[in-house]
C-alpha cells in the first residue's frame, strides 16, 4: 500500500475498509436482486406455455400492502438470509423426507 502512496495506519484503513465492504455488498445485493428477477421472470415464461392461461389480480390495497412486503424483504436482504437459512438445514431435511417417504 505504501508502494501506492496509501497509508497503512490501522484508522485509516479501517475506514477505506468499510467503506469498500458497504459498497461492495450493496453493489453484489443489487446484482443478486437482478438475477433473481431474471430467474423468476424466466420461470415464469415457461410456466405460462405449459400451463393453461388464467390470470388473477389482487385489490389495490391488498396489492399496496404485498409491494410495500416485497420493497421490504429486498431492502432487509430477507431473500438472501431466507436461502441462506434453506441451504443450511436443506440437505438434513432433504433426508428426513427421503427416509420417511421410503417406508
Amino acid at each position: 500500500m505504501r508502494r501506492f502512496g496509501c497509508s497503512t495506519a490501522p484508522d485509516l484503513d479501517e475506514g477505506a475498509t468499510a467503506k469498500l465492504l458497504d459498497d461492495g455488498v450493496k453493489v453484489f445485493a443489487e446484482a443478486f436482486d437482478k438475477l433473481l428477477g431474471a430467474v423468476e421472470y424466466r420461470c415464469k415464461c415457461k410456466a405460462s406455455t405449459t400451463r393453461d392461461r388464467q390470470s388473477a389480480a389482487l385489490s389495490k390495497p391488498v396489492e399496496t400492502d404485498v409491494r410495500k412486503s416485497l420493497e421490504d424483504w429486498k431492502a432487509t436482504g430477507k431473500v438472501r438470509r431466507l436461502w441462506r437459512a434453506t441451504r443450511r438445514c436443506g440437505p438434513a431435511r432433504t433426508k428426513a423426507v427421503g427416509s420417511a417417504g421410503s417406508e
